[in-house]
């Protein structure tokens, strides 16, 4: 009897940590809002995540940059659509803070560790058909790259996400932000599968310093 006890008390407590360890993804949702660029001549998607309560928001500089003086929408996970400005971009990362005038749910916490095979996680609006999961690995260390002219910290990862995912989180099983989705690998055939880049939290923690010290 006090054997099947023992087995029983291990089953509840296996169960119980198996629970705990599950993602609440719909909370992430929350936290990453769908971005509409316009201008007379062309119009782009991408994605944002949200970093305080008071509207501020990280995307791409290469998503935004072009549309700097046109209209940028941001539409939040329960639809509401605001206008949004560009408060600054980077000249040393691929980093650009949007502010809307709404009260947002914060991300995660920043979380700079990480390590090779990694299972991660990324929310991304893809071709502008609304926030979408993609799951994959880390599968290399910090890296610079060159983009747009620019050297670029940046971390390898398997993840296939699409046009209009730029921009968006990337989060380990903790919930915590390991950095946003930026760019993927082409040659001249295309995009490479299975290559991908994140701008690590590492840098986006720099980012929002620099924000706090001006």
């Amino acid at each position: 009897m006090r054997k099947l006890s023992f087995f029983m008390l291990l089953f509840i407590v296996v169960l119980l940590i198996s629970c705990t360890n599950e993602v609440d993804f719909l909370k992430y949702f929350s936290s990453t809002v769908e971005i509409i660029c316009r201008n007379e001549e062309i119009s782009a998607f991408a994605t944002g995540t949200i970093i305080s309560n008071d509207g501020k928001i990280l995307t791409n500089k290469h998503v935004v940059s072009l549309f700097a003086e046109s209209t940028i929408n941001v539409k939040l996970n329960d639809e509401q659509m605001y206008e949004a400005s560009i408060v600054r971009m980077s000249s040393e990362f691929d980093l650009a803070l949007l502010k809307i005038n709404a009260n947002t749910k914060g991300f995660m916490n920043l979380q700079e560790d990480f390590k090779i095979g990694e299972e991660i996680y990324g929310i991304g609006n893809p071709q502008g058909l609304g926030l979408s999961l993609y799951k994959g690995i880390i599968t290399s260390n910090y890296k610079k790259l060159n983009m747009n002219n620019e050297k670029i910290l940046s971390v390898q990862t398997n993840i296939e996400f699409d046009d209009g995912a730029s921009g968006g989180p990337i989060f380990n099983q903790k919930g915590e932000l390991l950095g946003i989705m930026t760019f993927r690998l082409k040659n001249i055939n295309g995009y490479i599968p299975g290559v991908s880049f994140i701008i690590p939290s590492i840098s986006l923690k720099q980012f929002i310093n620099e924000e706090e010290r001006l």
